[in-house]
Parts: C-alpha cells; structure tokens; sequence
C-alpha cells in the first residue's frame, strides 16, 4: 500500500469555519497561514507559541500549533497540541481528524480508527472529505476491505476525481489480488494526474504480478523518475528484475 497520506489534505485546511472572522489576531492568522503554505513551519510555530502565550483557551491555536509540529514530523508534539485543543473544545472535528492521521503516520491503526471515527460523527451533516479518505485509509492498513471501499467511495460521491480515493480503491484490490481490477483503477487515477508517483508504482507492481513484465519496467521507471532514490521503488525494482531473471 502506497497512498500519499497527505494528498488531500491542503495546507489551507488550517483556516476554517472553526477559526471566526473577529478574533483579535486575525492578522496573524492570515501571517500564520502563509507560512504554512510554504512550509515555513518553524517560523509559524514560533509565532503560533507566542499567540498561546496571550489567548491559552483558544483551541484554534493549538490547533495550528499541532499542524505545525505534524509538518516538521514530529508527530509526539502534534499529538499534543490537538489534544489540547480537543479538551478545550470537544467538538473540534478537524483537530479529531488530524490526531487520526498523525497515529495513521505512526502506524497505530486503532488509535487513529478511534480519533477518525469520533470526527466522522460529529460531521454526520457536512462530512469532512478528509476525515472520510483516511477512514478508508485507515480500514485499508487493517485489511477491512469493505470498510475502506465504503469511505473511498464516499470520497468519490463528493469528488469524483478525487485521486487519492481513486488509488485507494486501487489498493483495496491490488491486496486482494484482483490485480485487472486494481489496474483499472489506476489507470484512471493517472488520468486525472500523470506524475502521481503512487499510481506509477503501483502499476508497475500490479504488472510484474500478472507477469506482463514490458508495461511494468515502463511504469517502474517512470516512478523512479520521480523519486530516484526510493527504497520501495528498488525493492519493486528487484522483485521485477529476479522475476525476468536478470
């Protein structure tokens, strides 16, 4: 399984209807956002901390604090943050949500079934696409198949071309081994995105499976072109060469 966890999930999600358009620093919140954007997440950590110093009841802030602290991968720190801001406002959605794909990250699949699951009742109206991409996510690392075909599908009724969802589904079946169905897929995932690397992978390892060696050398390089120097790329690679006896 080779999702990119954060495909979906933009960095302008730190801005929402959670954060209200009269708060006293809403300067700085906009500051904060374009740092954000450009993964200048020290500076805005730094920033967000002094903001804290001054407003340590406002949930919003931990809440950027932990998208700070999720952008530099240090996942205990984030963890932290938004469960401040969950126990100062136990309806935060968002927050529950990016807890759950933190533990996602860490591979702690329950945690994050659990944390994921408590944001997608609470968005039963207005659900939140990236709460339901990576429920699907999550049931796919768990080998629930159903399940994730479920919420990838629920991605594709509010988005159809939802790349991510659309890999997903390609996942499902590509562990179960129904490899013409996962390349299906795929194949439509790399419509809508040509350079999508997952998808590059991932059909030249469905390939190399169904023994169709030429198609998967040429998706194989392809993605390589991408990410050179990535581990997974070079154990697919061998898994093809020794397959072709070479």
């Amino acid at each position: 399984v080779n999702t990119n966890l954060d495909l979906i999930h933009s960095n302008s999600a730190v801005i929402d209807s959670h954060i209200i358009n009269d708060v006293p620093y809403m300067e700085d919140i906009n500051f904060l956002t374009d740092l954000y954007q450009k993964d200048q997440f020290e500076i805005a950590l730094v920033k967000v901390k002094q903001l804290i110093s001054q407003y340590p009841t406002d949930s919003n802030l931990f809440y950027i604090e932990g998208c700070c602290y999720k952008g530099l991968e240090q996942f205990d720190y984030a963890i932290t943050s938004f469960k401040k801001a969950i126990e100062l406002n136990h309806e935060f959605d968002l927050a529950l949500t990016q807890i759950g794909t933190v533990y996602l990250k860490k591979e702690d699949y329950l945690t994050a079934q659990h944390f994921l699951n408590k944001a997608y009742s609470i968005e039963t109206d207005s659900p939140n696409i990236t709460t339901i991409y990576h429920l699907g996510l999550t049931y796919l690392k768990l080998k629930q198949y159903d399940d994730a075909v479920n919420y990838f599908e629920q991605c594709l009724k509010i988005e159809p071309e939802h790349i991510a969802a659309i890999n997903g589904l390609g996942d499902v079946y590509k562990e179960k081994s129904q490899f013409d169905k996962a390349i299906d897929f795929f194949k439509k995932a790399l419509e809508i995105r040509s350079d999508f690397y997952d998808t590059l992978f991932n059909l030249g390892s469905c390939y190399t499976s169904i023994h169709r060696y030429q198609e998967a050398l040429n998706y194989l390089l392809a993605a390589q072109k991408i990410k050179p120097d990535y581990p997974e790329l070079f154990n697919e690679l061998g898994i093809f060469y020794d397959a072709t006896g070479q």
